[in-house]
């Protein structure tokens, strides 16, 4: 069995495969245990929204793909050359602006509602928020407001979502472009790796189906362990791609169903229940 595709090959590979692809090898390369998981799978290509469609919803796709490569290169070393058990979520995406009185969750994984549970959504007044909640209910939010953390609404942007664990000592922190933007410090291992589960996280709405929201993703990874220096410059190399072949295909997830993901690391699409 070839591990690494022939060039041939490579070639005929869908953009958004080649994601998942690259993702794996990054992860087996920076000595990692990530299972990178990709929402955008070439199954449902039908549904995807090209660069061409996008001029006038987002508009210079290819100038904000370009400003987040030289943020990226920028601020590359907010990441560490080595990884820490834990949990990433990293996604591309374009956000809407939330127009309802509840929150909308851009994804949600976790064991319960009220314990040992992952989330990032957009609050009624539009701040950007990534929850932990600890074994025992406790509740930390980093909260971002658009205007201070170089974030737009409706413009794509590169989000980490990170929880790791160093010894006696944990950490959670939110980073937008590269740039670090909140961070909070445990001085005790909230021991939460390997106890969230990955089956069952949900996108475009909370992990029972409610509180849905809308944005157009280019691809969206888990891990079970902190992004590195490597991963960082993968991402940068997916986006030379998306410039270099001038193709840009993003799915859309609105308030009519989000995804669901199954045992096979694949996804369900579900009609939202609001």
């Amino acid at each position: 069995m070839r591990l690494f595709p022939s060039k041939e090959n490579w070639r005929r590979y869908k953009w958004v495969t080649k994601i998942g692809i690259v993702g794996a090898y990054a992860s087996i390369i920076s000595g990692t245990y990530i299972v990178s998981q990709l929402i955008l799978s070439p199954l449902i290509n039908k549904e995807l929204v090209t660069n061409k469609d996008l001029q006038t919803d987002i508009g210079g796709l290819r100038g904000q793909l370009t400003e987040i490569n030289e943020k990226l290169g920028e601020e590359i070393n907010d990441f560490d050359t080595i990884s820490y058990p834990g949990y990433s979520i990293d996604l591309m995406v374009s956000l809407n602006r939330n127009m309802s009185n509840h929150p909308a969750y851009i994804f949600d994984r976790g064991n319960s509602t009220e314990k040992e549970r992952l989330s990032l959504y957009v609050n009624k007044y539009n701040e950007l928020c990534y929850r932990l909640i600890d074994s025992s209910g406790e509740i930390y939010t980093i909260t971002i407001n658009e205007n201070n953390a170089g974030i737009s609404l409706g413009k794509l942007v590169f989000i980490a979502c990170e929880y790791g664990e160093i010894g006696n000592h944990s950490f959670q922190r939110l980073v937008i472009n590269g740039t670090e933007v909140g961070r909070i410090n445990f001085t005790r291992n909230l021991n939460l790796t390997n106890r969230i589960k990955l089956v069952g996280s949900t996108y475009g709405a909370d992990m029972n189906g409610k509180f849905c929201s809308s944005f157009l993703a280019a691809y969206s990874s888990m891990g079970h362990a902190t992004s590195t220096v490597t991963v960082i410059k993968v991402v940068q190399d997916i986006i030379n791609e998306y410039l270099t072949e001038s193709k840009a295909p993003l799915m859309k997830i609105d308030c009519s169903s989000y995804l669901r993901v199954r045992q096979d690391r694949n996804f369900d699409r579900i009609k939202t229940n609001n």
